[in-house]
């Protein structure tokens, strides 16, 4: 607290449920305490820091991660991704993942959210609202969505759809981290993020720009990561421009 009091700091993230699929607040959630998600660190002192962080005017967001939920998936394997043996399947790091259809996930994250909400935070950000990006993706079984029936796109447009339902009559933001690509790109490369599908249903957006994140040869360049300047404004160009387009 005494560090953003005396920067120019005037908020703070604050992970609520992060990739380990943990929960660090008192959710009073049916199915995180059967699971036994909860991890409360701060346990109920989190109550008293939102209030000190909102009497000092400093912007509290709690961020959820959504999919890339491990504890989730090893507690319920009926909702978790499989790989073509049926294990659970898991990504470069070794975490595993929830089907992105599952109405269950779905509602599971949102009641976390609220609960977040009726702490005080200000905001409400998702985060990994997406199909795996790395790991052996050929190798994936879904357990729920259906590859045939759906795109993987329309399954995420829904959720930004879910979320904004949920929340829309109550005094709280919504934000969604994207990839940076997805304002250069339509086709929802093969996660299901499409920038303009979340722009009708949520408050912000925060766009991954990180120049690490494009490909090598993107626009033109060889190794983004050396141009960060130009990487960074002309993402940040084009969401501009996407933005005054919808007005």
């Amino acid at each position: 607290m005494r560090f953003v009091l005396d920067t120019e700091l005037n908020s703070v993230v604050i992970d609520i449920k992060d990739s380990t699929g943990k929960v660090f607040i008192p959710s009073n959630i049916s199915l995180a305490i059967e699971t036994d998600a909860e991890q409360l660190k701060m346990g109920k002192e989190i109550v008293k820091f939102v209030k000190e962080l909102k009497k000092n005017n400093i912007y509290t967001i709690a961020r959820i991660a959504v999919f890339q939920d491990p504890h989730l998936a090893e507690k319920i394997p009926a909702i978790a991704l499989k790989n073509k043996k049926g294990d659970i399947w898991r990504d470069k790091k070794g975490l595993a993942w929830v089907d992105p259809s599952s109405p269950m996930v779905w509602k599971y994250n949102m009641d976390i959210a609220r609960s977040a909400m009726l702490l005080g935070f200000d905001e409400l950000n998702f985060d990994y609202i997406r199909f795996p990006t790395d790991g052996e993706i050929e190798n994936i079984v879904y357990p729920i969505y259906k590859e045939e029936k759906e795109k993987k796109t329309d399954v995420i447009a829904q959720f930004f759809y879910y979320a904004n339902s949920r929340f829309k009559n109550y005094p709280v933001y919504l934000s969604v981290d994207l990839f940076g690509i997805t304002l250069w790109r339509q086709d929802g490369i093969n996660i299901g993020q499409r920038y303009q599908d979340a722009a009708d249903f949520v408050d912000y957006i925060s766009p991954m720009v990180y120049p690490s994140h494009y490909p090598d040869g993107f626009e033109g360049y060889k190794n983004p990561a050396d141009y960060p300047y130009e990487i960074v404004f002309k993402s940040l160009d084009k969401s501009k421009n996407f933005m005054k387009s919808k007005r």
